[in-house]
């Protein structure tokens, strides 16, 4: 009788924890689909050791199973028991590496969004309509993030030699951006291709031929990034300015018709996102009570090298087992959520 209570409330217990571990988990998925609908949020790829943390927890419960099976039938379950347990600290290493992929890649619990490494400039021949020059913005090992923008002047003849692709498209009307200030310096020449009718007083800028062309910015980088993309000539002044939003697979237009000499300045707008915090909330949260289950594991392996389990008693085996499968169930529950919400 005292045993069947000891039985009764012990699984009484485990449910009710796992019942507030699960309302916990609902609340933080409730916020992360808020939130999300919210907008100005970043889909983040899950590094692939998640997956692979995916099979190792699912095989560990699947030894407690078999070890469960085993036990009612008097029948020995440590190397079970034990399997179960180094796949529990396996899930664990697979976790930790896909923390710190996520880390490489610059995806950070802060929620900064990582850098971009890889935008590619572009220019299209308006007659040939394929690219003439293809370069990236990294050159030199530089990379656009959220404190440098990237400066180049480009001279018509260099542009081969250079090996720096910003170049030449074709634009019928400026779209020219004024100072405020009383006097605004540019082209006043109203024959000139950059004509700009704001222009009060005329600072020798003024250019009658450009090549045709468009402009194509493009990249490999897996996440949206918003960029302001600043046009300025030798003066400084700024006569072209855009904003665009590029990622993998997507590229931004744009026909322009520079002067011989300009200079572009490319930066990088998006700086924090809070995706990535998210992200590592739920898994982090997840192994914490992981953690838990790992010491109860531990427990039942000393337990059964001492042969405290048998057919008639095997209450600890059963409540860890119970745990196990919860801690699987649920972060199967986070790795689809995650993957395809």
């Amino acid at each position: 009788m005292e045993s069947t209570l000891k039985k009764n409330t012990s699984k009484q217990l485990i449910w009710i924890g796992m019942g507030s571990i699960a309302m916990f988990f609902a609340g933080l998925t409730s916020a992360y689909i808020v939130r999300k609908g919210e907008g100005n949020w970043v889909e983040l790829i899950l590094p692939e050791w998640f997956w692979y943390s995916t099979i190792t927890i699912i095989l560990s419960s699947f030894a407690l199973v078999v070890a469960n099976q085993k036990i009612k039938k008097g029948k020995s379950v440590f190397s079970l028991v034990l399997i179960a347990f180094i796949l529990g600290l396996l899930f664990s290493f697979f976790q930790l590496n896909g923390w710190k992929e996520m880390i490489n890649q610059g995806v950070y619990f802060t929620g900064n969004v990582p850098n971009d490494n890889t935008m590619t400039i572009s220019y299209f021949d308006d007659s040939l309509g394929i690219p003439i020059h293809v370069d990236s913005l990294n050159n030199n090992d530089r990379s656009i993030n959220d404190r440098s923008t990237y400066d180049v002047c480009i001279i018509y003849s260099d542009v081969i030699s250079s090996g720096i692709i910003l170049n030449k498209g074709l634009l019928p009307d400026y779209a020219f951006i004024p100072k405020r200030s009383d006097t605004i310096y540019g082209c006043t020449d109203t024959l000139a291709l950059n004509y700009n009718r704001n222009t009060t007083v005329d600072d020798g800028s003024c250019y009658y031929t450009c090549e045709s062309g468009v402009t194509v910015f493009s990249t490999t980088h897996p996440y949206p990034l918003n960029y302001n993309l600043v046009w300025k000539d030798t003066n400084g002044h700024a006569f072209l300015e855009a904003n665009t939003t590029i990622f993998a697979d997507s590229n931004f237009s744009i026909p322009v018709c520079l002067p011989g000499c300009y200079n572009l300045s490319v930066t990088r707008t998006s700086t924090y996102n809070v995706s990535g915090s998210f992200l590592y909330v739920l898994t982090l949260s997840h192994f914490v009570h992981l953690i838990g289950g790992l010491i109860a594991l531990m427990v039942t392996v000393i337990n059964a090298i001492r042969k405290k389990y048998s057919a008639d008693n095997y209450l600890g085996l059963e409540i860890t087992s119970i745990y196990w499968h919860f801690l699987t169930i649920l972060w199967i529950y986070l790795y689809c959520f995650l993957m395809y919400l």
